[in-house]
């Protein structure tokens, strides 16, 4: 049966309208970051990990544990300041988790790389007025008058999750304490110090496509090889 122009008119344009919103979509969900924030995300894993193959069960080596520690306490690229390690320090700030999902986010960003909102600015006064008709906002009243506020670009969240875990900050369930304005795409806390998490692995062993790690008794993180790189599968405390 032969299909009149007309329709196969129409149904080009279809495919095209649904080619155009295809690309879209993907358009949006892409992390754009600057150079010095893809600097910042890095590729620790790739580094710790890349002689350690999935799939034959057995124990790590001495010298594969002390690299991964190695990468694990390196710094920040550019990092004067022996307290600011690399970006994956932030997964052990983040409560005790089985599933990434389930990361305390307003833990996790607490300590991420921030710019500083300065006081008594016109960029101060507008933010701060706008954070203080969040709902949750309350729980940090008494901070945000001693402590300076921090603005933290969500791509750069966003980017440092779906890399180590493989999921965003939309994805996670306790996000209610983190402040969040969605005109700046950007979360907000107010600190005036640094605390890293720390991870240093003592022990290791490949079971299946698990990788599991463990500091002590009470401290493991547990990776996963999808698509032949490791990402975090869950990081327990005791």
């Amino acid at each position: 049966m032969k299909i009149p122009n007309k329709k196969i008119f129409k149904i080009l344009c279809i495919l095209v309208l649904m080619m155009a919103l295809f690309t879209s979509c993907n358009q949006k969900n892409e992390t754009k970051l600057t150079e010095e924030q893809g600097k910042w995300v890095g590729n620790y894993f790739e580094d710790a990990f890349k002689d350690i193959k999935p799939g034959k069960d057995r124990k790590l080596t001495d010298d594969e544990i002390k690299h991964i520690k190695d990468v694990f306490v390196e710094k920040f690229p550019g990092s004067e300041t022996e307290d600011i390690k690399n970006i994956t320090s932030n997964f052990f700030n983040a409560g005790s988790y089985s599933n990434p999902k389930e990361i305390d986010l307003e833990s996790f960003i607490r300590y991420f790389p921030s710019k500083y909102i300065e006081e008594n600015t016109e960029e101060y006064n507008t933010k701060i007025e706008k954070l203080k008709k969040l709902d949750n906002f309350s729980e940090y009243e008494s901070s945000s008058k001693i402590m300076p506020l921090v603005e933290i670009d969500k791509n750069l969240v966003d980017a440092t999750l779906q890399k180590y875990a493989g999921i965003v900050s939309d994805d996670i369930s306790q996000k209610d304490k983190a402040l969040y304005l969605k005109e700046y795409d950007a979360y907000y806390t107010f600190v005036s110090d640094s605390s890293i998490g720390t991870f240093y692995p003592r022990e290791g062993e490949i079971k299946g496509n698990d990788l599991i790690l463990k500091e002590n008794a009470s401290r493991t993180l547990t990776l996963e090889n999808k698509d032949g790189k490791y990402i975090i599968k869950s990081y327990t405390e005791k």
